[in-house]
């Protein structure tokens, strides 16, 4: 199947675009002897807006069904949490230890070293 198949060459145009070469479809030219259609405005009004209310409904219904869709996983994700207690959140609350202070004499001096250590680190990681 050639390249040229798809539609009639009457109704095809050859276009080049910067040395790009290509066919499209020929653009609808009115007569400009022609004389426009005159409607009346009220009539136009009334269709305009038909048209506009008919697009914001589709938009509308669009919308809500997005949301039921939203409704139905965060149901379903909380009716599985409930039938399932977290086993993360057990761990963590059972090996969970306050630091105890410690008045015993023999760590003080390891903390005064690590204190005094403190700027250094502090300069090498800034």
């Amino acid at each position: 199947m050639a390249a040229g198949d798809w539609a009639n060459e009457d109704e095809l145009e050859l276009v080049n675009e910067d040395g790009f070469v290509y066919k499209r479809r020929k653009k609808f030219h009115l007569n400009p002897t022609a004389a426009p259609k005159l409607k009346d405005p009220a009539v136009e009004e009334k269709n305009r807006l038909q048209r506009k209310k008919k697009v914001l409904m589709k938009i509308k219904e669009r919308y809500q069904n997005e949301i039921n869709q939203w409704e139905l996983l965060s149901t379903t994700l909380s009716e599985m949490q409930k039938s399932q207690p977290n086993p993360y959140q057990e761990r963590d609350t059972l090996s969970f230890n306050p630091p105890v202070m410690s008045s015993d004499p023999t760590c003080q001096p390891l903390v005064d070293q690590l204190l005094t250590q403190l700027p250094g680190i502090w300069e090498i990681v800034i």
